[in-house]
């Protein structure tokens, strides 16, 4: 029919929202994308030559034998079986992707496919592909859109229902991930049909399938609590802070490189483990990393005794050195750090000088432990070192 108007972007997408990709014909289990490609109509309800309706509640995705199926019933008859079968099988779909999952990694298996899958056709068909001229890299990336807005309705249905199984920062990611496909099957034209800028690349990392370039997770505990945990199992080899934030450990016959500055990952793996507790410190790991580069940058000789204590240092074989992060130093926290019996404690919250309690500052002076914020512990170690 020359003459009819084009579906929109906006409802097409929001159509393949709403099947997920599945034949919206609930006895239906034909697979819509076989082999690198879409097998599925956009069939009108309401005929289109009555209304010329192209509305989102006018359309329904069907298989080709549904369609044709569809297209010999009476107009007047199939139409009341048509919006049934939307509804009741958009419910069926969103029922069998709203799993509650027992643990992360069952949701991984889930989910870690299509987040693979949607990656395969950004690199092949997106914008960005190497291959993908100007001339035909819509007419390429429009095979492919349908499949990726429906792996992502799939995504943000299984996220969602469960959100419990991700870290609280992981969480976030999820809900910048939501309104990522919402904005995408809502609002963009075809003039401008993707923008990976927006997609939370972060995703892909609590996953496993990339690294995120971000800032180091803060717990030094929860680190300490793991490498406790792989020396118990004999797996511990080594950990590096100063040029590269790597953890070193045996995985079977392989020798693993945890990168500590994959911080949706690695938060995860916090989060997965139970390594949050005991908190055994609350040293933060980039005020750590600052210290300690900072030392080596000058030339200091320092030690870190026992990798399950991070906030213990030992100074040019002279001065034990016990680190803390407090907005104000307390007398229980210089009870605990008290325990290495050490000759120096330095409090590193510099936002507001570091100060300490009455009852701590009482406490250091009895035990000969002289107290300092990051400032003048570093100008003390330039007078002392050099």
């Amino acid at each position: 029919m020359p003459n009819r108007k084009a579906v929109p972007a906006s409802v097409r997408r929001r159509l393949w929202c709403e099947c997920m990709g599945h034949c919206m014909n609930p006895s239906c289990h034909e697979d819509l994308f076989p082999s690198d490609s879409t097998v599925a109509h956009k069939a009108h309800i309401e005929p289109y030559r009555i209304g010329n309706d192209n509305s989102l509640e006018n359309l329904i995705i069907l298989c080709p034998n549904c369609h044709t199926f569809v297209d010999q019933q009476p107009a007047d008859e199939i139409q009341t079986r048509l919006r049934q079968w939307k509804i009741d099988r958009n419910r069926e779909i969103r029922a069998r992707f709203s799993v509650r999952y027992a643990s992360f990694s069952n949701l991984a298996q889930a989910v870690t496919p299509l987040l693979r899958r949607n990656g395969q056709i950004i690199a092949s068909y997106g914008p960005n592909a190497d291959h993908a001229q100007a001339s035909d890299r819509h007419e390429l990336w429009e095979l492919f859109e349908n499949e990726l807005v429906s792996n992502n309705e799939r995504l943000v249905v299984m996220l969602s229902r469960n959100k419990a199984l991700l870290h609280i920062e992981n969480q976030e990611i999820v809900e910048f991930f939501r309104l990522h496909v919402e904005e995408f099957a809502t609002t963009r034209s075809a003039e401008s049909p993707i923008r990976l800028s927006l997609f939370p690349s972060e995703l892909n990392s609590i996953f496993g399938l990339a690294t995120a370039d971000g800032s180091l997770p803060p717990s030094v505990a929860a680190l300490q609590n793991l490498i406790a945990r792989l020396i118990r199992q004999g797996r511990f080899i080594h950990l590096e802070l100063v040029h590269d934030q790597t953890l070193a450990y045996r995985n079977g016959e392989e020798i693993k490189d945890l990168n500590l500055a994959n911080r949706p990952r690695i938060h995860q793996l916090y989060f997965n483990q139970r390594l949050y507790r005991p908190k055994t410190t609350s040293l933060r790991l980039d005020g750590l990393v600052y210290v300690l580069r900072w030392l080596y940058r000058r030339g200091v000789e320092y030690t870190t005794p026992d990798p399950r204590r991070l906030w213990e240092l030992n100074l040019g074989n002279r001065y034990d050195v016990a680190l803390c992060y407090e907005y104000c130093l307390s007398e229980a926290t210089m009870n605990e750090l008290l325990v290495s019996d050490p000759d120096i404690v330095v409090n590193l919250h510099n936002w507001n000088g570091g100060p300490v309690s009455r009852a701590a500052g009482k406490l250091a002076q009895s035990c000969n432990v002289v107290l300092h914020n990051q400032q003048s512990f570093f100008s003390w170690v330039r007078r002392e070192f050099g």
